[in-house]
């Protein structure tokens, strides 16, 4: 996932009827949001899904509605949007941006495009507008059904454990990869590394801690999680956690890596 710009729109991730809804539009007006009502995960992890409506798609960019989530926001760690047909339909439209606001007065949404599946990456987020842009190529206007999901977030940055805090994130882009995370000097006894559940296939096959050059391999304490413990679990005071992964070569996914800060 790359961030590329910034566009000034508005949308929330929310609830909208099954119905036929207003036709996309580029020229719309783009400060007019449409207010939501919130939905509460049952749990960390779980994928929600905020909207699912039929629209009619012109040819060219369009943005869809504006969804406004409140002043309260919802914490999500991915959003993805999906287009399907309906019998007797056609949809000739390809996603092509979602756009997202994450502090409550974000003037400028910032642009992510997705993967294949259509899922960003935005681990640990509050998730206040978010707009979808859609591309067609065909001169006739389709009639298509726009899905958008949020995965909840892992709650104080660690899937419910309060000892947890987020220490950064990487960006895999498939097959087999070294990559380090900045740490800078924090004294850390755990890291758990949270493969979302959209990046399926990917393995850990080795993971360990960096300090002034010298590699220390961690060792695994929670297969399930991906859990490793560092320096035995006592901790150490380390410059980066690495990480060696194995995928696919089309898994392009971003990965954050929380850890246990010890005084």
């Amino acid at each position: 996932m790359t961030l590329i710009r910034h566009v000034a729109a508005a949308l929330c991730l929310a609830a909208a009827p099954a119905a036929l809804a207003s036709g996309f539009s580029a020229t719309e007006n783009l400060d007019a949001r449409q207010p939501v009502a919130a939905v509460q995960a049952l749990q960390s992890g779980e994928w929600l899904k905020y909207v699912e409506a039929v629209y009619a798609i012109p040819s060219g960019f369009s943005y869809s509605p504006n969804y406004d989530f409140g002043v309260n926001g919802a914490r999500l760690d991915a959003v993805r949007a999906e287009l399907f047909v309906q019998r007797g339909d056609i949809c000739n439209a390809a996603l092509y941006s979602i756009d997202v606001a994450t502090t409550p007065t974000q003037p400028l949404l910032t642009r992510y495009y997705p993967d294949a599946s259509g899922t960003v990456s935005l681990p640990n987020a509050t998730v206040y507008q978010v707009v979808v842009v859609l591309q067609q190529s065909s001169i006739f206007a389709s009639r298509c059904v726009l899905r958008l999901s949020g995965l909840s977030a892992g709650g104080d940055g660690g899937g419910g454990d309060t000892d947890f805090s987020m220490v950064g994130s990487l960006s895999y882009d498939g097959g087999l990869s070294q990559q380090d995370i900045p740490a800078n000097g924090a004294k850390v006894s755990q890291f758990w590394v949270r493969v979302p559940d959209f990046c399926a296939g990917l393995e850990v096959l080795e993971a360990g801690t960096v300090t002034e050059g010298q590699y220390d391999k961690a060792r695994l304490v929670d297969a399930n999680k991906r859990i490793f413990a560092v320096n035995g679990g006592a901790g150490a005071r380390v410059g980066a956690i690495r990480l060696i992964l194995n995928g696919p070569r089309d898994l392009p996914c971003d990965v954050p890596v929380y850890g246990k800060v010890v005084p």
